[in-house]
């Protein structure tokens, strides 16, 4: 009952419009140009892409980490809870970052303080945002650090980065996210310097804490092959544009873009009936200082119109929730058939 109320009040995050771009020496870079997108409470929503797609550029402008120069957030709101935060004066963001949103590091070892304690560094993250004592606050970093999959957190307490393996130190950063019960959670590339056993473990985690306490998640990546397990919605962006999106079924099972296409082909399957060889994406990405015209991935494309090269393609909706920015997927283009072509193209 309570979580009905709370969901016919909108969604806990909403995008929209938002572009962001980089002031260098060449000229300005639009990393991010006109995304929109949602996430409702205890939802886990992907956002997958090749590096320098604007994957993580997105998440950095939510929490409003970007170094500002050379970033610039350019237009559009970024909506939590309703309310707009990107005005609000910095003093206002401190006290959201953590309370409200946290974020989880692609690099735990970059992130952590390597001359002080992990236990003093989630006690620090509790008392931040919260009026504790100091008691208080080891009980509550404790707790963080147990509910995060730390073994022993009494013993790993006084215990310094360099002393912890990588994927006891994501643990850590995801105690200190979650130290303060924050409703959103950014993780960005959360497993990428991990193996693979402990890839799927800090996955794991992280789903049954998102269950647990109904905490929304963003998760950046560029491996479609961590997402399945995880989210229920997927974006890919490419070139700073979202040009797909759709449930992790309609992605997986019906993708209509030939760049998420490309994507699936570059992913193993220890599943498939027959092995096949992975089929990289040729060409580059684009360079944002002065993007192709059109749609922008139409010179890595084998599927391009002359529209393709000429105008940016609008979102064509394949049903409720899939949509996809493609001219060859419009109702007035030529017919096409995505799985002939698929096999073609393997």
């Amino acid at each position: 009952m309570l979580r009905a109320r709370w969901r016919s009040r909108g969604p806990l995050l909403r995008v929209v419009d938002l572009r962001v771009e980089f002031r260098t020496t060449r000229g300005r870079v639009r990393a991010v140009d006109g995304v929109s997108f949602s996430l409702d409470r205890g939802e886990a929503l992907a956002i997958v892409g090749e590096s320098g797609s604007g994957k993580s550029v997105t998440a950095l402008s939510v929490m409003r980490l970007l170094p500002e120069p050379p970033a610039r957030v350019t237009g559009g709101r970024v909506l939590l809870r309703g309310r707009d935060i990107l005005d609000l004066p910095e003093e206002d963001m401190a006290r959201v970052r953590g309370r409200e949103m946290a974020m989880v590091f692609q690099e735990p070892a970059g992130a952590l303080n390597p001359v002080m304690t992990v236990g003093r560094q989630v006690m620090e993250a509790v008392t931040a945002h919260r009026a504790v004592t100091g008691r208080e606050a080891r009980h509550l970093a404790l707790l963080a650090l147990a509910e995060a999959g730390v073994p022993s957190p009494a013993a790993r307490f006084g215990h310094f980065p360099h002393q912890l393996s990588g994927g006891m130190k994501q643990r850590v950063m995801i105690a200190m996210a979650l130290a303060c019960n924050p409703k959103l959670l950014i993780a960005d590339e959360p497993t990428t310097a991990l193996d693979v056993t402990v890839q799927a473990q800090i996955m794991e985690l992280m789903k049954e804490l998102k269950d647990k306490f109904d905490t929304s998640i963003m998760l950046i990546t560029h491996d479609l092959g961590v997402v399945a397990g995880m989210a229920s919605r997927v974006l890919v962006m490419y070139a700073g544009k979202i040009i797909e999106e759709g449930t992790v079924r309609d992605i997986y099972y019906n993708p209509q873009h030939p760049y998420t296409w490309s994507l699936l082909r570059s992913v193993p399957r220890l599943d498939a009936a027959s092995k096949k060889r992975l089929l990289p994406i040729h060409g580059q990405p684009p360079d944002l200082l002065d993007p192709p015209k059109g749609c922008r991935f139409n010179p890595r494309c084998d599927y391009a119109l002359k529209i393709c090269l000429q105008e940016e393609p609008e979102y064509t909706y394949v049903n409720g929730g899939h949509k996809v920015a493609c001219w060859r997927q419009h109702p007035e283009a030529p017919p096409f058939r995505p799985e002939e072509e698929r096999g073609r193209s393997a």
